[in-house]
């Protein structure tokens, strides 16, 4: 029987792996915490414990979450399947403890603030099929290589404000990947900007941050003949006056002040996609679409 089911203190000091925790009120049966006394066999089958492949101990997790909502609202746990685990190499400080880990699978992340060291989800892939079906590696001399924006993990305003980079709720698994003009005409370190080819593409445009130059998708307004404007997808070319490349979806909308309102009931605090919370997921989409949308600007 679970120590948390256990109610009477005599029949929880008499169970050898709890005890009666007068340390909360009113007091309760815990489980002892037996994680230092496993061997790594042991260890990994106990969802309660990590082991600590440095000194090759075993300890308790510091994700002991049920449910997928807490669990991903801490940054140093992840929701794997139906339980909640530490992420992988986070423990690690600086670069050379990152990259020499014994976790073996450790990257020094320097796209991010700050930097930090993380997993590195593609390196453990062997085969091409694997890698390829995973939206956030790329396939390259025979091995699975990270794509450059997988390094924002599940930071999406960070990845949002990287123009190399987008938040991608339609991949497997969802997370940030690169735009398509800088998968063609590069902009990353390992692949530098080819400008000559990301000005030739009308859908791409360069530009240029303190991380160096990049190769940009254009919108409509960048567009200034009917035949570019046709190339792109989502715009369309208005022959009115001068003629003007706009987006297909708002054009024809008249101005009009745009009111949200949110469903309050508790299903709202439940996990929403890839957020902790529905709360989190309707202002992230709303975030993303105020920014596609052709705004006037007005003050109020």
């Amino acid at each position: 029987k679970p120590c948390g089911s256990v109610f009477i203190k005599d029949h929880c000091t008499n169970n050898p792996i709890c005890f009666w925790d007068q340390g909360v009120d009113p007091p309760v049966c815990a489980k002892k915490d037996l994680c230092p006394t496993y061997d790594q066999a042991t260890c990994i089958t106990d969802e309660t414990c990590t082991w600590n492949c440095s000194d090759t101990s075993c300890r308790k997790t510091i994700c002991p979450y049920t449910q997928q909502a807490t669990c991903t609202s801490d940054t140093d746990c992840e929701w794997t399947g139906t339980v909640c685990n530490e992420k992988k190499c986070i423990k690690n400080k600086d670069s050379t403890t990152c990259t020499t880990s014994c976790e073996g699978d450790c990257v020094w992340d320097t796209i991010t603030t700050p930097e930090h060291c993380r997993e590195d989800k593609c390196k453990k892939i062997m085969n091409q099929m694997d890698c390829t079906t995973n939206d956030l590696c790329n396939w390259k001399n025979g091995k699975c290589i990270e794509d450059y924006c997988a390094g924002y993990d599940n930071d999406e305003p960070q990845c949002n404000h990287d123009p190399r980079c987008h938040w991608d709720i339609t991949t497997t698994p969802v997370g940030c990947v690169s735009t398509t003009c800088t998968k063609n005409h590069g902009g990353i370190p390992t692949d530098p900007l080819n400008s000559a080819a990301c000005t030739a593409d009308v859908l791409c445009k360069p530009g240029s941050d303190s991380k160096g130059d990049f190769c940009e998708p254009t919108t409509c307004d960048d567009l200034t003949t009917a035949c570019d404007c046709k190339k792109k997808q989502e715009c369309f070319w208005d022959n009115t006056g001068n003629g003007a490349c706009k987006p297909t979806q708002t054009s024809t909308c008249p101005d009009l002040d745009v009111l949200f309102v949110f469903d309050g009931s508790g299903s709202m605090n439940a996990p929403f996609g890839s957020h902790p919370s529905g709360y989190y997921g309707m202002l992230e989409m709303i975030r993303d679409w105020a920014q596609t949308i052709p705004l006037t600007k007005e003050p109020h």
